[in-house]
C-alpha cells in the first residue's frame, strides 16, 4: 500500500508519516506541498490513499483540488483535515467524493481512528463535527455560559460517563473495541477539556 500525505509543512507531514508507520506499518509513503506538485514530482504512482490539508478560506478552490484528485487518483481514498469548520462545505466535500473529514484541532485517536476506518473503505467523520452537521450548527467552543461536558465530543462524554460509573480504562476498552491506550489517551484529553485531575472531581463538574 501507498499513501501520499500533502501538507506545505514538513515537519505535519513528518508527523502524519511517523504515525502511518508505527500504528499501521505502512512504509511507502509519498509526501509533497502540493497535490499539483505532488502530481508533477510522482506522475506514475497512483497512492491508495491521499491525506489533504486544506483551509476553510480556498472553500471552492479545495472543491477544485477535489475534483483534480478524483479525476487524475479515480481510486485513491481521500482524507482531508482543516483549521475550522463550516458544516455546509465539510457536505459538499463529502459529496465531492472525499472519505475522512477532520479538524486539525481534533486528538491524535481521531486521525488513527479515521485512517483505520478509510483503509477498510468506510467513510469517517469524527462524532462532534458529525453531530455539529446533523444540527446545522457551529461545533462548540469554550465560550461562557457552556455547560462544561458540552465542550466534549460525543464519543468523549461516552468514556467520560462510563469513567464516572466507575469503569475501568480496560473494560471501556473491550466494550469499545478499542485499545487500552486509545481509551487512555482520550480520557486525558477529557481531563485537560474539563480542567480536572481525576475521576471524583470529573463527576462534580458533570454534576454541576
Amino acid at each position: 500500500m501507498m499513501i501520499a500525505i500533502i501538507d506545505e509543512y514538513p515537519i505535519v507531514r513528518s508527523g502524519i508519516q511517523n504515525i502511518l508507520k508505527e500504528h499501521f506499518g505502512i512504509s511507502r509513503i509519498l509526501e509533497s506541498n502540493s497535490i499539483t506538485s505532488f502530481h508533477d514530482d510522482f506522475e506514475k504512482e497512483i497512492p491508495e490513499m491521499i491525506i489533504l490539508s486544506i483551509s476553510r478560506q480556498n472553500g471552492n478552490q479545495n472543491i477544485q483540488t477535489i475534483d483534480f484528485i478524483k479525476e487524475f487518483y479515480p481510486k485513491s481514498r481521500i482524507i482531508l483535515y482543516d483549521e475550522s469548520v463550516d458544516t455546509a462545505t465539510v457536505r459538499k466535500y463529502f459529496q465531492s467524493g472525499i472519505s475522512g473529514y477532520l479538524c486539525k484541532t481534533g486528538v491524535l485517536t481521531e486521525l488513527i481512528t479515521c485512517i483505520e476506518k478509510t483503509l477498510r473503505g468506510e467513510p469517517f467523520i469524527s462524532s462532534d463535527l458529525l453531530y455539529a452537521i446533523l444540527k446545522d450548527r457551529p461545533v462548540a467552543t469554550k465560550n461562557a455560559g457552556q455547560k462544561p461536558q458540552s465542550l466534549l465530543t460525543t464519543r468523549e462524554y461516552e468514556i467520560a460517563t462510563l469513567l464516572i460509573n466507575g469503569k475501568k480504562t480496560s473494560e471501556i476498552a473491550q466494550n469499545l473495541q478499542r485499545k487500552a491506550t486509545t481509551i487512555s489517551t482520550i480520557k486525558a484529553n477529557i481531563f485537560k477539556k474539563m480542567g480536572v485531575t481525576n475521576i471524583v472531581t470529573l463527576r462534580d463538574v458533570m454534576a454541576g
